[in-house]
């Protein structure tokens, strides 16, 4: 399940591009965001979340954690549309995070359940980054 918002910044019109997901398997919320630094601070000082300095970084993913145990919310940000490389980083951080909250060790006697869940997410990520620079897929 996903659901896509932008929010526009009215003075540059750039936009902050945001989709968040659902994953009903291990009960965990994607919040997904692409954009700049400053509509990224943004929107994490209008959610009231505290997070650390983004300044140096192309991308970064954050775990939110929640007093009900069957929600988890994950933060994945990066700062370039067309920036395959640091998705690819972010989403390993990303199953490493659900791995830890569902008790699964993030090691080699585990790397086909990771492989085949990091493929997952970066599939359903790169569609939206590439949705929204406009770059074609080719789906197989």
């Amino acid at each position: 399940m996903k659901e896509e918002i932008n929010q526009k910044k009215s003075a540059a019109e750039e936009k902050l591009n945001v989709m968040r997901f659902y994953e009903p398997v291990f009960y965990t919320h994607v919040t997904f965001l692409v954009g700049s630094l400053d509509l990224v601070s943004e929107y994490f000082s209008k959610k009231k979340l505290i997070v650390g300095n983004l300044g140096n970084y192309n991308g970064m993913t954050m775990d939110i954690e929640c007093d009900d145990i069957k929600k988890r919310s994950i933060y994945l940000w990066i700062r370039k549309k067309d920036d395959f490389y640091s998705l690819q980083h972010e989403t390993i951080h990303l199953i490493k995070y659900v791995c830890d909250h569902i008790g699964i060790d993030f090691r080699a006697e585990n790397d086909e359940f990771i492989a085949y869940y990091q493929n997952y997410w970066f599939k359903q990520l790169w569609r939206c980054m590439a949705k929204w620079a406009n770059i074609k897929l080719r789906e197989n």
